[in-house]
């Protein structure tokens, strides 16, 4: 048995979509033998009850654990019931791309992955037919949880079976550019980027020896640009199944919007299914 999530939680309303989120959780549920809570975003009456339990039981989710809660001040009341029972891992719906509608109906979901206290999994496309996330892209950039973010996409990979994980960490382009701003050939400055490229990649395979097994399939990317911009579009271009992102050291606000934080370049275009490990 896998203990890194020892009770996940599915936030829920009533829509098309909440089937296929249930579907989704209890794979995930099953694959890592965990227990698994529905919270239910909606009023408490007789009527939405009876409605729920409907869906439940069509849902063959009738045996779930269910949490109501209000709809005021929805994201606290989440956080504050995943506290409570002691949540590992709360899994969401959200729309991949924020139209001005999009981002009303999804505010809820991008509020949660700006303040929630838990690891947080954002579903884009969930469907009935669940399948295992097969291609994994990992952020192996942030220098103080790199490791710990690469040990938990290595779970994913092991529990899914997966083809490829692929760790993607930022070039030093300052140095570089410090490098080529001197008086050297060109010949010299692509043997500067090369050597450069070669020394991160070398950094990085010491640091994940310890936790890399044998059949692991790894493969260490290199970038340069703006690293969250970045590592979303590399999830989007090689049609990856997850992204797994260190959650940040704090909650995001305002600044975190305007001066744009790595994780924000994610949310306003969510390229895939995305992982924010806690």
């Amino acid at each position: 048995m896998d203990t890194l999530y020892k009770k996940i939680a599915l936030a829920i309303g009533l829509n098309p979509r909440t089937e296929a989120l249930v579907c989704e959780a209890k794979r995930i549920q099953q694959a890592f033998q965990t227990e698994l809570l529905l919270i239910h975003v909606g009023e408490q009456t007789p009527e939405r009850e009876k409605l729920m339990s409907e869906f439940l039981q069509n849902a063959q989710a009738k045996d779930l654990p269910l949490k109501w809660i209000d709809k005021n001040s929805v994201t606290e009341n989440i956080i504050k019931t995943c506290e409570s029972e002691s949540v590992d891992l709360l899994i969401i719906g959200a729309f991949a791309r924020e139209t001005f509608l999009k981002r009303q109906i999804g505010s809820v979901s991008r509020a949660l992955a700006r303040k929630a206290n838990c690891s947080l999994l954002i579903l884009t496309d969930p469907s009935k037919d669940p399948k295992p996330f097969r291609k994994i892209v990992v952020d192996g950039n942030d220098p103080t949880k790199a490791l710990e973010t690469i040990s938990v996409a290595l779970t994913w990979e092991k529990i899914e079976d997966a083809t490829q994980v692929h760790i993607l960490k930022e070039a030093n382009m300052l140095g570089l550019s410090i490098m080529a701003s001197e008086d050297r050939s060109e010949e010299e400055i692509t043997t500067l980027k090369r050597d450069s490229v070669k020394h991160t990649i070398d950094e990085l395979e010491r640091l994940i020896q310890p936790i890399v097994s044998p059949d692991s399939k790894i493969n260490i990317k290199i970038i340069s640009g703006k690293f969250g911009y970045e590592i979303a579009r590399f999830s989007s271009r090689i049609l990856a199944d997850l992204l797994i992102v260190p959650a940040p050291e704090r909650s995001l606000g305002i600044l975190d919007r305007i001066f744009t934080h790595d994780l924000e370049h994610i949310l306003a275009d969510l390229p895939t299914n995305v992982l924010i490990a806690y």
